[in-house]
């Protein structure tokens, strides 16, 4: 980590040193390190850091352990901090010296028109604070979780100022709407628990999460017990009335990636298999596609599902490349770990077409029918598949 201290301390900016402590600690949390500049040791931990700074009389490493002391969850470490300033009297401005006053005076949501997620801004007050506010914004397709927040140098109107300029999609003619602080509060709680679930799929922003311990400092201040998300969204529940798999079927056929699919209850079959066998293999309702994935769909799973005179068998492959291109569209997946995984498919392809009148797999697919009929009662359980 390499940080200008003296820099954030001299601007006119409220709350850069506060962001700067913020960035430091998280980074910290999330397995980041630096070296002590005096005795050329490891930092790994928020105690370091605060240590690092101890010996240093200058008002930078003065402004750095107030804001260390008030962001950091640490209550022992916080005390002895606060020890440690007891002896120190640098004149340092007050969005420093007093930021656990910081608070939000009220709240505002936006629910975009396309239906994916909404926007969180919350206006900041405290001393020393003008012009100050958190942005957010919350994913529905994740089980409503953050994939932005950050604190934006910009009072509620110039953000919507801002806001108004932004191209399509951000400005999409919906507007901000006043909340309840309790609620936005609660939202932005549990979008960030949802998020802490997700984080091996949803890519670091910009600003996010580095700006999380001084977003966390501020809805610690504000109002329990709003309204949050729905705690179970049928979309991301397999145990939902409508699991996950029919969420993905619906989804995927009205994007522009299921534009080319045929709408025949025959193309619909193979695609109804490809989700629920799909999200067989997601963590967490989210679906990443690897190369052992595609080989385990096309070569295990898929053949032993689709019945060999199923009308449209062959052209899995085919729709499989579209679902593939659809889910890593909407996780933000790099282009290149798209063009592995159809690359995949084509390696696979020719394995997948052979098993359809394989013996064995024809003797296994009875097998599994006749568990299914038995344990249902029905000759085909479209909520089941091989495990």
């Amino acid at each position: 980590m390499s940080f200008d201290l003296t820099a954030a301390l001299h601007s006119e900016v409220p709350l850069t040193v506060a962001g700067l402590a913020s960035t430091m600690i998280e980074a910290l949390r999330l397995g980041g390190g630096a070296r002590d500049r005096q005795t050329g040791r490891r930092i790994t931990t928020v105690p370091q850091l605060a240590d690092s700074f101890m010996g240093s009389p200058a008002p930078e490493a003065t402004a750095l352990l107030h804001a260390i002391a008030v962001l950091t969850t640490d209550e022992p470490l916080a005390r002895f901090i606060c020890h440690e300033l007891a002896d120190r009297h640098d004149p340092l401005p007050e969005d420093i010296t007093r930021l656990g006053e910081l608070t939000a005076s009220a709240a505002y949501v936006r629910q975009y028109a396309d239906g994916i997620g909404e926007g969180l801004v919350l206006e900041l007050t405290g001393p020393g604070v003008t012009r100050a506010c958190i942005a957010a914004f919350v994913d529905y397709r994740f089980g409503s979780a953050v994939k932005f927040a950050a604190v934006v140098a910009a009072s509620f109107e110039e953000f919507i100022a801002l806001d108004a300029r932004a191209p399509e999609p951000v400005n999409d003619g919906t507007s901000f709407v006043p909340i309840d602080r309790a609620d936005a509060a609660a939202r932005l709680r549990g979008a960030i628990t949802q998020y802490d679930a997700l984080t091996d799929v949803i890519q670091p922003a910009e600003q996010w999460p580095w700006h999380r311990p001084l977003i966390e400092l501020v809805l610690r201040s504000l109002p329990a017990g709003g309204q949050g998300y729905p705690e179970h969204d049928p979309a991301f529940d397999p145990g939902a009335e409508e699991p996950l798999g029919a969420a993905l079927v619906s989804a995927f056929l009205g994007s522009e990636f299921g534009a080319s699919v045929p709408v025949d209850a025959a193309s619909v079959e193979v695609v109804d298999a490809l989700a629920l066998l799909s999200c067989m293999r997601a963590e967490r309702g989210v679906i990443r596609w690897t190369a052992p994935t595609v080989q385990w769909l096309l070569t295990d799973a898929l053949p032993l599902y689709l019945p060999a005179d199923a009308p449209r068998y062959a052209d899995a492959p085919h729709l499989l490349r579209a679902l593939i291109a659809y889910c890593h569209d909407l996780l933000g997946v790099a282009e290149t770990a798209t063009t592995m995984a159809c690359a995949a498919v084509a390696r696979f392809e020719g394995d997948y077409l052979r098993l359809r009148d394989d013996l064995a797999v024809a003797a296994r697919r009875r097998d599994l029918e006749q568990v299914v009929e038995e344990a249902t009662g029905s000759r085909r359980a479209t909520r089941d598949g091989p495990r």
